[in-house]
C-alpha cells in the first residue's frame, strides 16, 4: 500500500510541476474533495480543478 500512496504523490508533484491540472484532478478520487492550506474547500474533480487552477496562478512559482 505505501508504494501506491509514493507513486500517486510522485504522480501529482509531477503533475503540479509541470502546470498541468488536468492530471493533478486525475490523482483524486471522482467523489474526492481537498481543503486549501488557506482553508478554501473544494468538492468532487470539477471544484478540484478551479481550486487548483487558481491556486496554480497564485503560486505559479512552487515546486515540489
Amino acid at each position: 500500500m505505501n508504494e501506491r500512496i509514493e507513486a500517486r504523490f510522485t504522480e501529482f508533484a509531477r503533475a503540479w510541476n509541470a502546470h498541468d491540472v488536468a492530471a493533478m484532478v486525475d490523482c483524486f478520487a471522482e467523489g474526492g474533495n481537498v481543503t486549501h492550506p488557506f482553508g478554501t474547500f473544494a468538492a468532487g474533480r470539477d471544484g478540484i480543478a478551479r481550486l487548483l487552477t487558481h491556486g496554480r496562478q497564485v503560486a505559479h512559482c512552487h515546486r515540489f
